[in-house]
């Protein structure tokens, strides 16, 4: 698994009807983060904990002394690591059946999961309470509403990062397709000159030239604008090619 890899599931008719054409003119589709990535793991620890340090600095008297603010941060996790990890287990199981949900059904299905084990660690806090002193105070409105709200950034975090990867993804993918073409045209183009240069040794000429001029803007940076004028112009050269006797 790697870190650095934005691994996704890829649901079933992941956009509403609506929306599709919108999501697909900016090469993007939501989709649940792959659970079972190591990446997503250690990223999602790290948001739930900053929450968890959050919820500890606001329930913490720290007028005179940061150990509070310590102490109060170990009893929460001992509920908050424990949900954590059984969260990410069962998702991770769970990952061939969320990849069949469309992306909104997913994220019910996230939030039913979340909402139960919610439940069950509420059961455990209240177990722990007369033993290990997690939190004076807390009503399960508090306690339901910290799973709510942590559930909810994480899937906002990972669908915001997958949107600000989209655009590099489809043209890494791009990129690829071209690189899987070139070899092939310039197969056939070659071909197609030493067909000619017996025969038509001008056309021949022509062909190379256009050739060249071909992949001298193939080379250039695709990222940089240029008229549609200059566009049609070099696609002219294409169909001579592709016409000539192999």
């Amino acid at each position: 698994m790697s870190i650095n890899e934005p691994s996704l599931l890829s649901p079933a008719n992941a956009t509403h009807p609506t929306n599709a054409t919108n999501e697909q003119q900016v090469g993007y589709t939501p989709r649940l983060p792959d659970f079972c990535n190591l990446g997503v793991m250690l990223r999602l620890l790290v948001i739930v904990n900053v929450l968890v340090f959050a919820a500890a600095l606001v329930r913490a008297d720290i007028s005179g002394d940061f150990s509070a603010l310590l102490t109060q941060f170990l009893l929460i996790s001992i509920v908050a690591q424990p949900a954590i990890i059984l969260s990410l287990v069962i998702s991770c199981v769970g990952k061939p059946l969320f990849s069949k949900l469309t992306y909104w059904r997913g994220v019910s299905a996230i939030f039913a999961l979340e909402a139960a084990l919610g439940l069950v660690f509420w059961n455990v806090y209240r177990a722990l309470q007369p033993v290990i002193p997690i939190g004076d105070g807390i009503v399960p409105l508090q306690f339901g509403l910290f799973f709510i709200f942590a559930t909810a950034v994480v899937l906002f975090y990972f669908d915001l990062r997958a949107r600000s990867l989209a655009p590099a993804l489809t043209e890494a993918r791009l990129q690829a397709l071209q690189a899987r073409i070139r070899p092939h045209f310039l197969f056939n183009t070659i071909n197609a000159v030493l067909s000619l240069i017996r025969d038509e040794p001008r056309r021949a000429e022509r062909m190379l030239e256009d050739m060249a001029e071909l992949f001298r803007v193939l080379m250039a940076d695709n990222r940089k604008l240029q008229p549609l004028a200059d566009e049609a112009n070099q696609g002219r050269g294409v169909p001579a090619h592709t016409q000539s006797p192999m």
